[in-house]
């Protein structure tokens, strides 16, 4: 169904806009500035919903019981085309049903920095480049900011490790690239940048990993011991910088789950005040810094 213009979802208490969840689904599609309105939990599209324009647009899509709302920024081009579906459920076990990632994406199938991803449900992500939604639309996601309206989260995770979550074929991986949550209750937003090739969105949480610098202030040591406690195994890197972030010296680690303990030679340091920080062996930081003060 194509629909041009302003339309109220509420208009027919008894009218419900649902869509094929299968594999060929069919679609809702809205063009250049036509939007909904007047959506809520009751009144929302439990199904799929395409728009096809460069203006930025909320899907107001859900599954019937719960709103679960995405908002893209303004896309490029006329013709760039996307569309989306609630789908219910933990992502390893409800399949998206939709090419070119048909299938299951396991929550545990990660990529650093996260740790897991939430088995609430997912966002089915199709774009215009993958020929899914019509022969002449364009548009691979990319530099596009998602914003989405998640569930209840307070027993996944703190605020501050959440992430947007993307599936690219093979694992999840980051597109907030830091906190990005308004909260972690239901009806909070979580924001990322979208990246080529995603054909699923989810909400991931970082790796709670901490950081204690002991003895801190130090005055008579040439080693400072770091403490990482850690929920991972792999290799990293401790970076020293000072207090202009300008790096001084790295030492490899390889942490495993539990409490990890390195020295860290600061033999030759001025009095100041230093940073350190954990680093995996890609360079992406862990969202662990710690600083101390030499006297």
């Amino acid at each position: 169904m194509a629909l041009f213009g302003t339309i109220d979802l509420s208009i027919d208490p008894n009218m419900r806009w649902t869509t094929a969840r299968g594999a060929d689904p069919g679609f809702f599609g809205l063009y250049d500035d036509a939007r909904f309105i007047q959506y809520s939990d009751r009144y929302s599209i439990d199904g799929y919903l395409k728009k096809v324009g460069n203006s930025a647009f909320t899907f107001p899509i859900g599954d019937g019981v719960e709103l679960r709302t995405l908002e893209i920024s303004k896309p490029d081009r006329i013709t760039d085309a996307y569309a989306t579906a609630w789908i219910g459920g933990d992502p390893g076990i409800h399949p998206d049903p939709t090419p070119p990632h048909t299938g299951l994406h396991p929550t545990r199938q990660v990529r650093s920095p996260i740790s897991s991803v939430s088995t609430v449900g997912q966002w089915d992500w199709l774009t215009g480049a993958t020929g899914n939604l019509g022969v002449q639309s364009t548009g691979n996601g990319a530099g596009i900011r998602i914003t989405v309206s998640t569930p209840d989260l307070s027993r996944f995770a703190d605020k501050n490790e959440l992430r947007l979550v993307g599936w690219n074929g093979s694992s999840w991986v980051d597109l907030s690239g830091r906190p990005s949550a308004t909260g972690n209750n239901r009806n909070s937003k979580l924001t990322g940048t979208m990246i080529p090739g995603i054909t699923a969105i989810g909400i991931g949480r970082i790796r709670s990993t901490q950081m204690v610098l002991f003895p801190n202030p130090v005055s008579d040591r040439s080693v400072i011991q770091v403490r990482i406690t850690a929920d991972y195994t792999g290799r990293g890197w401790i970076h020293l910088y000072n207090s202009v972030k300008q790096q001084l010296t790295s030492l490899p680690v390889h942490c495993v789950p539990g409490i990890n303990i390195f020295s860290l030679n600061i033999s030759g340091l001025k009095a100041g005040t230093y940073l350190v920080e954990l680093k995996d062996d890609r360079g992406d930081q862990l969202n662990v810094t710690g600083q101390f003060i030499k006297l």
